[in-house]
């Protein structure tokens, strides 16, 4: 096979390819053959000659493609290019049965790191106090609570209520700001500044304005410290009923007595602590190796991301980004990319990888099922590349905290 892999820049190579064009010529005519329709002859009876006159370009196209699938992946093994993307075709010769396809590659770049070890992080204190243990068993009793109405009485810190609502700012409603039979928890700090408070002492039936405002790093840039106006309408109020925190709920929560479910809630809390320092931290670490490497985001993962990115902008607000949001969006989505980079080529240069067992027993834990089940189901390629990336990344970043503090 006669080929030849040009660099073109950091992120592109291109491939110039050359081969027999009779070889594919004959599978694509036979496969037009069976399928071409023509005036006057049955389908799989058009003669060659005909054929390739009136299907040219058809057949045509089918001998570029098989040409192309014959070749490229073979190209690609040997010459251990790490492809982003499809080819694009960009020049195509055929003479004397010979065919050239010249083939524009994209691929990841090539990434230079300074330094990813002995960085000197200090990894934060953190500890389970009385009150989160507290706070937990409150929240589980609230799950068994029983809810009767209060509508005879005015609304307190704790109850539950039932509000319709519309916001504005100024004289102008904006959007996302409305809601029918919201169910609200009095106290629960659901929304902005004192909105909530501003409910307590209203009866049933009641409609009165909550005047608040929006703290200046709300998300939404146009609610940004503005002042709005909601005009409320109260329809119902409950009186929620929580059960004592005692042995018996520990016991409709599966376990002995209270000592029991509060060690439970201490291990848990510890455990999510844990990983929330661990992941800010990891966060850090990477943040400062991609600051220090050599690693170019490569456009063509920068624009899939900004699409991705202002469609879920455009589907929470509402809206189109405007033009200092949409830079921002494009920069963090540059810094996640260079993030990323840096990580696959730390993978790549300590061989870090998820061995067959590691997988085995992350199904068997987490799904409840058996590899051998697994591996037979369909989708079942993509479902295993999943975890082994999943656990690839988890031991990385085991791997860059303790590199690093």
């Amino acid at each position: 096979m006669n080929y030849k892999v040009d660099k073109i820049d950091n992120q592109t190579v291109e491939i110039l390819i050359e081969g027999e064009w009779s070889k594919y010529e004959k599978q694509a005519i036979d496969e037009v053959k069976l399928s071409a329709e023509l005036p006057g002859f049955r389908k799989g009876h058009i003669p060659e000659d005909i054929l390739k006159s009136k299907f040219a370009r058809t057949i045509s196209n089918k001998v570029l493609d098989k040409f192309i699938l014959d070749k490229y992946p073979e190209i690609i093994n040997k010459e251990d290019l790490n492809v982003l993307a499809q080819p694009t075709v960009t020049d195509i010769k055929e003479q004397e049965g010979k065919i050239s396809v010249k083939l524009s590659v994209p691929v990841f770049p090539e990434v230079e790191i300074k330094k990813y070890k002995g960085l000197g992080f200090t990894k934060e204190d953190y500890e389970i106090s009385d009150e989160d243990i507290s706070n937990a068993l409150l929240y589980i009793a609230n799950k068994h609570s029983k809810v009767k109405s209060a509508d005879d009485r005015e609304a307190q810190m704790g109850d539950l209520v039932s509000i319709d609502f519309k916001g504005f700012i100024g004289e102008k409603e904006f959007p996302g700001g409305s809601s029918e039979d919201y169910q609200l928890r009095l106290g629960s700090n659901s929304f902005i500044d004192t909105f909530e408070e501003q409910i307590v002492g209203h009866k049933k039936g009641d409609e009165f304005e909550v005047n608040v405002s929006f703290p200046e790093d709300y998300a939404e840039a146009s609610l940004k410290g503005a002042k709005a106006t909601f005009k409320v309408k109260l329809k119902h109020i409950q009186d929620i009923m929580a059960p004592e925190i005692d042995d018996d709920l520990a016991k409709s929560e599966g376990f002995t007595n209270l000592d029991e479910l509060k060690t439970y809630i201490s291990k848990k809390l510890t455990e999510g602590r844990e990983r929330d320092v661990n992941e800010r931290l990891f966060n850090q670490i990477i943040e400062k190796i991609a600051s220090n490497s050599k690693v170019e985001a490569p456009d063509i993962l920068i624009e899939r991301e900004m699409k991705n990115k202002l469609e879920q902008f455009s589907k929470k607000y509402k809206r189109e980004p405007n033009e200092e949001e949409a830079k921002l969006i494009r920069s963090n989505v540059i810094a996640e990319l260079k993030e990323m980079l840096v990580m696959r080529e730390i993978l790549k240069k300590e061989n870090i990888e998820a061995t067959l067992d590691e997988v085995k027993a992350h199904i068997a834990e987490n799904f409840n099922m058996k590899y051998e089940d697994v591996v037979s189901s369909e989708n079942s390629s993509r479902f295993i590349a999943e975890i082994e990336s999943n656990l690839k990344i988890d031991k990385l970043k085991k791997f860059i905290i303790s590199n690093n503090t």
